[in-house]
Protein backbone atom coordinates (compact mmCIF):
# COMPACT_ATOMS: atom_id res chain seq x y z
CA UNK A 1 0.00 0.00 0.00
CA UNK A 2 1.30 3.41 -1.00
CA UNK A 3 1.01 6.49 1.16
CA UNK A 4 1.69 9.95 -0.27
CA UNK A 5 0.25 12.24 2.37
CA UNK A 6 3.50 12.43 4.37
CA UNK A 7 5.87 12.63 1.34
CA UNK A 8 7.75 15.93 0.97
CA UNK A 9 9.66 17.35 -2.01
CA UNK A 10 12.32 19.98 -1.92
CA UNK A 11 11.37 22.95 -4.12
CA UNK A 12 13.42 26.14 -4.22
CA UNK A 13 15.13 25.30 -0.99
CA UNK A 14 11.88 24.66 0.85
CA UNK A 15 10.16 21.46 1.67
CA UNK A 16 6.71 21.28 0.18
CA UNK A 17 4.21 18.51 1.01
CA UNK A 18 3.45 16.34 -2.00
CA UNK A 19 -0.32 16.55 -1.47
CA UNK A 20 -0.14 20.38 -1.77
CA UNK A 21 1.66 20.04 -5.08
CA UNK A 22 -0.92 17.55 -6.25
CA UNK A 23 -3.79 19.92 -5.39
CA UNK A 24 -2.07 22.75 -7.17
CA UNK A 25 -1.45 20.58 -10.26
CA UNK A 26 -5.11 19.56 -10.35
CA UNK A 27 -6.14 23.22 -10.12
CA UNK A 28 -3.82 24.14 -13.00
CA UNK A 29 -5.10 21.23 -15.05
CA UNK A 30 -8.73 22.18 -14.48
CA UNK A 31 -8.00 25.77 -15.42
CA UNK A 32 -6.23 24.65 -18.61
CA UNK A 33 -9.14 22.41 -19.58
CA UNK A 34 -11.63 25.24 -19.05
CA UNK A 35 -9.53 27.60 -21.16
CA UNK A 36 -9.28 24.96 -23.89
CA UNK A 37 -13.05 24.45 -23.91
CA UNK A 38 -13.63 28.20 -24.04
CA UNK A 39 -11.19 28.53 -26.96
CA UNK A 40 -12.98 25.77 -28.88
CA UNK A 41 -16.33 27.46 -28.31
CA UNK A 42 -15.00 30.81 -29.53
CA UNK A 43 -13.43 29.22 -32.62
CA UNK A 44 -16.67 27.37 -33.34
CA UNK A 45 -18.66 30.61 -33.09
CA UNK A 46 -16.27 32.38 -35.45
CA UNK A 47 -16.52 29.55 -37.95
CA UNK A 48 -20.31 29.61 -37.73
CA UNK A 49 -20.33 33.35 -38.39
CA UNK A 50 -18.04 32.87 -41.39
CA UNK A 51 -20.24 30.23 -43.02
CA UNK A 52 -21.81 31.35 -46.31
CA UNK A 53 -25.61 31.71 -46.58
CA UNK A 54 -27.60 28.58 -47.33
CA UNK A 55 -26.85 27.40 -50.84
CA UNK A 56 -29.90 27.49 -53.10
CA UNK A 57 -30.92 24.47 -55.17
CA UNK A 58 -29.21 24.15 -58.54
CA UNK A 59 -32.34 22.96 -60.35
CA UNK A 60 -35.82 24.28 -59.63
CA UNK A 61 -39.35 24.13 -61.02
CA UNK A 62 -41.65 27.12 -61.50
CA UNK A 63 -45.40 27.12 -61.92
CA UNK A 64 -46.07 29.75 -64.60
CA UNK A 65 -49.42 31.42 -65.31
CA UNK A 66 -49.98 33.63 -68.34
CA UNK A 67 -53.17 35.66 -67.86
CA UNK A 68 -54.57 37.64 -70.78
CA UNK A 69 -56.11 41.03 -69.92
CA UNK A 70 -57.26 42.00 -73.41
CA UNK A 71 -60.87 42.95 -72.64
CA UNK A 72 -63.10 46.01 -72.62
CA UNK A 73 -63.13 48.62 -71.10
CA UNK A 74 -59.36 48.53 -70.48
CA UNK A 75 -58.72 47.98 -74.21
CA UNK A 76 -60.25 48.28 -77.58
CA UNK A 77 -61.22 44.77 -78.64
CA UNK A 78 -61.48 43.96 -82.36
CA UNK A 79 -63.44 41.16 -83.98
CA UNK A 80 -61.36 37.99 -84.03
CA UNK A 81 -59.12 39.14 -81.15
CA UNK A 82 -56.51 36.55 -80.14
CA UNK A 83 -52.97 35.86 -79.07
CA UNK A 84 -50.90 33.42 -81.11
CA UNK A 85 -48.77 30.58 -79.71
CA UNK A 86 -46.67 31.54 -76.70
CA UNK A 87 -43.11 30.66 -77.70
CA UNK A 88 -39.68 31.21 -76.18
CA UNK A 89 -37.10 29.47 -74.03
CA UNK A 90 -35.46 28.95 -70.66
CA UNK A 91 -31.91 30.06 -71.33
CA UNK A 92 -28.66 31.53 -70.02
CA UNK A 93 -28.91 35.11 -68.70
CA UNK A 94 -26.67 36.49 -71.47
CA UNK A 95 -28.84 35.05 -74.27
CA UNK A 96 -31.43 37.21 -76.05
CA UNK A 97 -34.33 36.26 -78.32
CA UNK A 98 -35.56 39.84 -78.61
CA UNK A 99 -34.76 43.19 -77.02
CA UNK A 100 -36.55 46.52 -76.73
CA UNK A 101 -34.61 49.22 -78.54
CA UNK A 102 -32.94 46.76 -80.93
CA UNK A 103 -34.05 45.69 -84.43
CA UNK A 104 -36.30 42.64 -84.49
CA UNK A 105 -34.75 39.49 -85.93
CA UNK A 106 -36.46 37.83 -88.87
CA UNK A 107 -37.74 35.16 -86.45
CA UNK A 108 -39.34 37.79 -84.19
CA UNK A 109 -40.70 39.64 -87.24
CA UNK A 110 -42.52 36.50 -88.39
CA UNK A 111 -44.13 36.07 -84.97
CA UNK A 112 -45.10 39.75 -84.66
CA UNK A 113 -46.52 40.07 -88.20
CA UNK A 114 -48.01 36.64 -88.90
CA UNK A 115 -47.93 34.65 -85.68
CA UNK A 116 -45.56 32.16 -87.32
CA UNK A 117 -43.15 30.70 -84.75
CA UNK A 118 -41.32 28.06 -86.84
CA UNK A 119 -38.14 30.08 -87.33
CA UNK A 120 -37.99 31.25 -83.72
CA UNK A 121 -38.31 27.68 -82.49
CA UNK A 122 -35.50 26.67 -84.86
CA UNK A 123 -33.40 29.39 -83.22
CA UNK A 124 -34.26 27.93 -79.81
CA UNK A 125 -33.27 24.45 -81.04
CA UNK A 126 -29.86 25.86 -81.99
CA UNK A 127 -29.50 27.37 -78.51
CA UNK A 128 -30.40 24.01 -76.95
CA UNK A 129 -27.76 22.29 -79.07
CA UNK A 130 -25.10 24.80 -78.04
CA UNK A 131 -25.95 24.60 -74.34
CA UNK A 132 -27.19 28.20 -74.16
CA UNK A 133 -30.79 27.11 -73.51
CA UNK A 134 -32.34 24.39 -71.39
CA UNK A 135 -35.99 24.21 -72.43
CA UNK A 136 -38.09 25.36 -75.37
CA UNK A 137 -41.42 27.02 -74.65
CA UNK A 138 -44.15 26.28 -77.17
CA UNK A 139 -47.60 26.72 -75.69
CA UNK A 140 -50.94 26.82 -77.52
CA UNK A 141 -52.37 30.30 -77.96
CA UNK A 142 -53.46 31.56 -74.52
CA UNK A 143 -56.92 33.13 -74.18
CA UNK A 144 -57.00 36.92 -74.67
CA UNK A 145 -58.89 37.32 -71.39
CA UNK A 146 -58.03 34.43 -69.11
CA UNK A 147 -55.27 32.19 -67.70
CA UNK A 148 -53.04 29.48 -69.11
CA UNK A 149 -50.78 27.56 -66.71
CA UNK A 150 -47.70 25.40 -67.25
CA UNK A 151 -44.38 24.53 -65.62
CA UNK A 152 -40.77 25.37 -66.44
CA UNK A 153 -37.54 23.78 -65.23
CA UNK A 154 -34.63 26.15 -64.55
CA UNK A 155 -31.04 25.86 -63.35
CA UNK A 156 -28.55 28.42 -62.09
CA UNK A 157 -26.86 28.18 -65.49
CA UNK A 158 -30.17 28.63 -67.34
CA UNK A 159 -32.04 31.04 -65.08
CA UNK A 160 -33.65 33.47 -67.56
CA UNK A 161 -36.93 33.22 -69.46
CA UNK A 162 -38.04 34.82 -72.74
CA UNK A 163 -41.46 34.50 -74.37
CA UNK A 164 -43.33 36.24 -77.18
CA UNK A 165 -46.84 36.10 -78.62
CA UNK A 166 -48.51 38.15 -81.35
CA UNK A 167 -51.45 40.50 -80.73
CA UNK A 168 -53.87 39.74 -83.53
CA UNK A 169 -55.19 41.20 -85.70
CA UNK A 170 -52.49 43.91 -85.78
CA UNK A 171 -49.70 44.97 -88.18
CA UNK A 172 -46.68 43.82 -86.08
CA UNK A 173 -47.67 44.11 -82.44
CA UNK A 174 -46.71 41.59 -79.79
CA UNK A 175 -46.13 41.11 -76.08
CA UNK A 176 -43.74 39.07 -73.96
CA UNK A 177 -40.66 39.21 -71.76
CA UNK A 178 -36.99 39.28 -72.69
CA UNK A 179 -34.37 37.41 -70.63
CA UNK A 180 -36.15 37.90 -67.31
CA UNK A 181 -33.83 36.59 -64.53
CA UNK A 182 -35.29 34.35 -61.84
CA UNK A 183 -32.01 33.74 -59.98
CA UNK A 184 -30.77 37.00 -58.46
CA UNK A 185 -28.40 37.75 -55.59
CA UNK A 186 -27.71 34.02 -55.12
CA UNK A 187 -31.41 33.44 -54.50
CA UNK A 188 -34.30 32.09 -56.57
CA UNK A 189 -37.22 34.48 -56.90
CA UNK A 190 -40.01 32.96 -54.81
CA UNK A 191 -43.13 34.53 -56.31
CA UNK A 192 -43.40 37.39 -58.79
CA UNK A 193 -45.96 38.75 -61.26
CA UNK A 194 -44.82 40.64 -64.35
CA UNK A 195 -47.00 43.11 -66.24
CA UNK A 196 -46.72 42.59 -70.00
CA UNK A 197 -47.18 45.58 -72.29
CA UNK A 198 -47.75 45.79 -76.04
CA UNK A 199 -44.72 46.23 -78.30
CA UNK A 200 -44.23 47.23 -81.93
CA UNK A 201 -41.68 45.17 -83.86
CA UNK A 202 -40.75 48.15 -86.05
CA UNK A 203 -41.20 46.16 -89.26
CA UNK A 204 -44.63 47.34 -90.50
CA UNK A 205 -46.54 50.60 -90.70
CA UNK A 206 -50.05 50.97 -89.32
CA UNK A 207 -52.04 52.07 -86.31
CA UNK A 208 -55.17 49.96 -86.65
CA UNK A 209 -56.53 46.46 -86.05
CA UNK A 210 -55.47 45.10 -89.43
CA UNK A 211 -52.71 43.08 -91.09
CA UNK A 212 -52.74 45.05 -94.36
CA UNK A 213 -49.97 47.61 -94.02
CA UNK A 214 -46.72 48.14 -95.94
CA UNK A 215 -43.27 47.40 -94.46
CA UNK A 216 -41.53 50.10 -92.46
CA UNK A 217 -38.67 51.56 -94.52
CA UNK A 218 -36.11 51.84 -93.12
CA UNK A 219 -36.86 49.26 -90.47
CA UNK A 220 -37.24 50.55 -86.96
CA UNK A 221 -36.52 48.99 -83.60
CA UNK A 222 -38.70 47.17 -81.09
CA UNK A 223 -40.55 49.78 -79.03
CA UNK A 224 -43.15 49.66 -76.28
CA UNK A 225 -46.45 51.05 -77.51
CA UNK A 226 -48.03 54.25 -76.20
CA UNK A 227 -51.59 55.53 -76.53
CA UNK A 228 -50.61 57.54 -79.62
CA UNK A 229 -48.85 54.64 -81.38
CA UNK A 230 -51.63 52.08 -80.68
CA UNK A 231 -54.74 54.26 -80.54
CA UNK A 232 -57.34 51.56 -81.19
CA UNK A 233 -55.76 49.25 -78.60
CA UNK A 234 -55.99 51.98 -75.94
CA UNK A 235 -59.76 52.05 -76.53
CA UNK A 236 -60.16 55.68 -75.52
CA UNK A 237 -58.25 55.28 -72.24
CA UNK A 238 -55.65 57.86 -71.19
CA UNK A 239 -53.04 55.13 -70.61
CA UNK A 240 -52.15 51.86 -72.29
CA UNK A 241 -52.61 49.17 -69.66
CA UNK A 242 -50.66 45.89 -69.43
CA UNK A 243 -52.25 43.50 -71.89
CA UNK A 244 -51.26 40.38 -69.92
CA UNK A 245 -49.64 39.20 -66.69
CA UNK A 246 -47.06 36.47 -66.22
CA UNK A 247 -46.69 34.95 -62.75
CA UNK A 248 -43.78 32.75 -61.62
CA UNK A 249 -44.15 30.67 -58.44
CA UNK A 250 -41.23 28.60 -57.15
CA UNK A 251 -42.33 25.04 -56.39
Amino acid sequence: MWFVSSLVIQEGGALVPFDSITSYSIHVMRTSILLLILSCVLISCKRREALPPQVEAFDVTYAVTFTGKWASPRFGVPAGVHFTELVGAVHAPDTLLWEAGAPASRAVQLVAEDGVSTELLQQVDALLASGSARQAINRPAPPPDGPDSFQLRLSRKHSAVSVITMLAPTPDWFTGISAFPLYRGHRWVRDTTLFLFAYDAGTKEGNAFSYDFPPTVPRGTVQQHTVSSATPLAGGNAVLHPIAELRFQLQ
